[in-house]
């Protein structure tokens, strides 16, 4: 059996998304950011989408195959005269995205079970002065990863 995820559904799940934030055409213009960990990553720019990877837990073991929950946080942060309509009007974008991406995995024969959750929203990221307006989602993706073991 071939695996559909060799480096983990972690990050299948993440460059998914990442590719459906940065093909999306209402988020033209939006310069994405992986992972950012200190200011300076996220220092440029006027219209930026942020994805962080958040956690991979555990549910449940049966045989060969765990039943796992991705967690990743996704959102736009805009440094425009109109940044706090703007960061709202990107993140809400982004959310469509995230949501079709899934879908996609998912019809594509992936193991990703139901829809993309959207868990919390926040304004702020964690040690981080943005410097503009940010509209920050945290986001939970059940899967079942049959080859993990």
């Amino acid at each position: 059996m071939s695996d559909p995820a060799p480096l983990g559904f972690p990050y299948a799940i993440g460059e998914a998304v990442m590719a459906a934030l940065t093909s999306d055409a209402a988020l033209a213009g939006c310069a994405l950011r992986a992972n950012p960990e200190k200011p300076a990553d996220i220092a440029d720019g006027r219209r930026l989408l942020v994805f962080k990877d958040a956690a991979d837990a555990l549910k449940d073991q049966s045989g060969n195959a765990a039943d796992r929950t991705y967690t990743f946080q996704a959102g736009a942060l805009a440094r425009t005269a109109d940044a706090r309509a703007q960061a709202h009007t990107d993140y809400r974008a982004a959310k469509r995205a995230i949501r079709a991406a899934i879908t996609a995995m998912a019809q594509g024969g992936v193991n990703v079970r139901g829809q993309v959750r959207e868990t919390n929203v926040s304004f702020q990221l964690e040690n981080i002065d943005v410097g503009g307006c940010l509209v920050l989602g945290t986001f939970a993706v059940d899967y079942r990863d049959l080859n993990g073991f």
